[in-house]
């Protein structure tokens, strides 16, 4: 009698395992499934928004900047109104930038068919075309490693801002962008030729480069600037996949 009782044990105990790796394999595929669906979710909605910014807002500035511009052309038009005629077109022309900028990065984000290595070269090729740089780019990793959705967009965006810093202030001719991707760490590298500044004295006062650092710390990443006079720019963002989950209790310690 024990020995069927041990070897009903043994059975049982047999089963209770085997359900437990199915169990187990059920969950990571659940998973697999949540994340697919939060990143179609995403996918979904930054078209949704770069419909809305290129239909409705972008239209909305083209639109008060051909008014403005009937302004301009009013005979006896006072200095100071003339003056106010060019600081609101110059405002506008800001607004149209930012307003390509996100549609761009929200289009290209948006295309689930394009590998990441893919987004950022065409990102910062585009700028080398509209800003007259040359641009080297350079991939090195895993085409297909899977990046959180978040944080494919707070890259993008710091590529584009170390971008416009460069045709803004830098004064250079070349642009070298690296972007290294594996061992579940993203690394951004780019660096110019310009005339460089003193970083001390422009971080703190830089809303761009404060905007950055803090792109780079909502997806758990940490932004390095190197520059000095004469020497050109470098910029250096590493990032995990995806933000780590804050550890419970932490606070606390």
């Amino acid at each position: 009698m024990a020995g069927v009782s041990a070897a009903l044990l043994l059975g049982l105990e047999s089963a209770v395992r085997a359900g437990l790796r199915e169990l187990r394999v059920a969950n990571v595929r659940l998973a697999e499934l949540r994340d697919a669906e939060v990143e179609r979710a995403a996918l979904e909605e930054r078209a949704r928004l770069a419909r809305e910014l290129h239909d409705g807002l972008a239209q909305d500035l083209w639109l008060a900047k051909l008014r403005i511009g009937e302004l301009a052309t009013i005979e006896g038009l006072p200095v100071e109104a003339r003056r106010a005629v060019r600081e609101a077109t110059g405002a506008i022309d800001i607004g149209l930038g930012a307003a390509r900028e996100a549609v761009a990065a929200l289009r290209s984000s948006a295309r689930a068919d394009s590998s990441f290595g893919n987004l950022v070269r065409g990102t910062v090729v585009d700028y080398g075309d509209r800003f007259g740089l040359r641009v080297e780019f350079t991939f090195e990793g895993d085409h297909a490693a899977r990046i959180a959705p978040r944080t494919q967009s707070e890259i993008l965006r710091i590529a584009q801002e170390a971008m416009t810093n460069v045709a803004r202030h830098a004064n250079a001719t070349v642009v070298g962008v690296r972007l290294a991707i594996g061992h579940d760490l993203i690394t951004l590298r780019v660096v110019d030729n310009g005339r460089g500044f003193d970083v001390a004295a422009v971080v703190r006062d830089s809303f761009g480069l404060t905007t950055m650092r803090e792109r780079a710390a909502l997806i758990g990443g940490r932004l390095r600037i190197a520059s000095r006079a004469g020497g050109g720019t470098r910029v250096v963002l590493m990032a995990p996949f995806a933000r780590p989950a804050p550890v419970v209790g932490s606070a606390a310690q």
